[in-house]
């Protein structure tokens, strides 16, 4: 099995998410050491020790001193083109005015849905899409997008030299 840079064989990943069973997840596999849909707390990050925290579809703010335990990154995951439709349900704002659909894979900072973006790309639905399916669809993007985050731009900094 092929080992991380750090000579595990698998690279650590805790999912800060409220959906069980996402695109996301499952892209994820077998990286995830943990899923928490409630608050972080200390004993979790003690306990799991990942490399890199994903948040996507958390809704629960997290406090400057929870991203400085000593881990390698804390990303997130928003379905739309921030800054535009902060906060939940941005899918469905972004379809009220009119606006691109999209994601946004950024670091993470002080504010909701804040901090420097990774990536950020416009999907395009086909004009018969129903709203039921633009949610779906988002979520089935964010995972590819991510994928393409991590390969990229996550963990070749594991493989530098020190």
């Amino acid at each position: 099995m092929p080992t991380d840079c750090k000579g595990r064989e698998t690279v650590r990943v805790l999912l800060l998410s409220e959906y069980v069973g996402s695109p996301v997840e499952r892209m994820l596999g077998g990286r995830v050491v943990y899923r928490i849909a409630g608050p972080v707390v200390r004993e979790d990050i003690d306990a799991f020790t990942p490399d890199l925290v994903v948040s996507f579809g958390y809704r629960h703010k997290i406090p400057p001193h929870v991203r400085e335990w000593g881990l390698v990154r804390w990303i997130n995951i928003h379905p739309s083109m921030l800054p535009l439709n902060r906060g939940a349900d941005p899918h469905v704002w972004a379809a009220i005015e009119g606006q691109a659909q999209g994601v946004t894979i950024h670091d993470t900072d002080d504010r909701y849905d804040g901090g420097a973006v990774i990536i950020q790309r416009v999907y395009r639905f086909m004009d018969t899409i129903k709203m039921s399916s633009v949610r779906l669809e988002l979520h089935q993007y964010a995972a590819d997008l991510l994928e393409q985050v991590i390969d990229d731009y996550i963990w070749p900094p594991f493989c530098l030299p020190v």
